[in-house]
């Protein structure tokens, strides 16, 4: 199979014949352009998806899936961003382009494919594969910016005390929230005396990616609403997002001239509850408690003695790849949730509700 570039590739010259036959036309119409970008941006992202390798545990496919993106497009190819995405490089694209991207699993769910892995012996046998839908509450916001702004291009930027803007902690019970992006359009016509918001929440809409100092970051809880089929189903996730890790991916479009970029918000932080199988023997009844979001997937075939030590030696191996991704998310969270900033000349230490719901809820 050609990869996601020369598919696009091959799409182009076939179209570039196509508008020969039609009688000398040149131009493209608007629904040919929005029809090429539209593929553009699907063939963007399961080139992402397939960089991304064999998720070594269930809840990879959840942050693979909850990790919001911004598709846009360039004239001049010299603007084609970098995959390392120096801050100079940002293009001015508003924030209100990220919020929108949470308006389909806002209304419709998120749709993360899994499955279920049931432990026999040790292992875990052959998955049964589900769908599990997630809705997206705002948790957070920290916005920072350079001190007046400057417009200054070099290191001294980067490293110079970033100065808070807005914040917005959620403090309402997940049953009486609204979706993410219905409680952005609140906040941005919310009274400025509101004591969860600090700041002005204008610039939830007004500022653009390029404006945003590194430190800035939001977080999202993710609540279970059903999946297909019905099973257990009672996970819930709190994402971190750091305007300081965003990924790029670029495909050139020659019969537009441009350039169609991606750029990704991975997930760098993570708190969970209800992810994990417990065995409780209490009244000495068995029950089980949680899903198994975070075990180790494994594909075992021992089929000989040597076979069989090879496999073992990549579980070794994956497990504590397992353990050193979900340390790293857990630590991210926390220095998030808990770091100290400075508001009106005053020093404190953020308290993030629903990240000490989360952790009470998890041990």
């Amino acid at each position: 199979m050609a990869p996601p570039r020369a598919l696009i590739q091959q799409s182009v010259e076939h179209g570039k014949k196509k508008n020969k036959k039609r009688k000398g036309r040149t131009v493209q119409t608007k629904r040919e352009i929005d029809s090429l970008e539209s593929n553009a941006a699907r063939k963007l992202q399961l080139e992402y998806q397939s960089t991304l390798g064999d998720p070594i545990a269930e809840f990879e496919r959840f942050l693979h899936s909850a990790a919001p993106y911004i598709t846009s497009s360039c004239t001049n190819k010299n603007q084609q961003l970098d995959s390392s995405l120096h801050r100079t490089q940002l293009p001015r694209i508003s924030l209100q382009d990220v919020w929108k991207w949470y308006e389909t699993p806002g209304n419709c769910g998120l749709e993360v494919k899994a499955g279920d892995s049931p432990n026999i012996n040790g292992f875990l046998a052959e998955s049964t594969p589900f769908c599990a839908y997630f809705v997206p509450y705002l948790s957070a916001v920290q916005f920072f910016v350079y001190p007046h702004l400057p417009d200054v291009c070099g290191k001294d930027k980067v490293d110079t005390n970033p100065e808070l803007v807005f914040e917005f902690f959620e403090s309402e019970l997940p049953h009486d929230r609204k979706p993410l992006h219905l409680k952005i359009r609140d906040l941005i016509n919310i009274n400025t005396s509101n004591l969860q918001v600090f700041g002005d929440p204008s610039k939830l809409e007004s500022m653009n990616l390029h404006d945003l100092h590194p430190s800035s970051w939001f977080s999202v809880a993710w609540y279970p609403i059903y999946r297909i089929p019905e099973g257990e189903f009672h996970a819930a996730f709190l994402t971190y997002h750091s305007f300081n890790q965003l990924i790029v991916r670029s495909i050139p479009i020659d019969s537009l001239n441009k350039t169609f970029q991606m750029i990704v918000f991975p997930v760098m932080g993570l708190q969970s509850y209800r992810t994990k199988y417990i065995i409780d023997d209490n009244a000495l009844r068995m029950a089980y408690v949680g899903e198994r979001w975070f075990d180790l997937i494994t594909h075992v075939e021992s089929s000989s003695e040597e076979t069989t030590s090879k496999t073992s030696e990549i579980l070794i191996e994956r497990s504590r790849a397992l353990e050193e991704r979900c340390r790293t998310l857990n630590k991210n969270a926390l220095l998030l949730s808990t770091r100290s900033v400075t508001a009106d000349q005053v020093n404190r230490v953020n308290y993030h509700r629903d990240y000490q719901f989360f952790i009470s809820r998890n041990r």
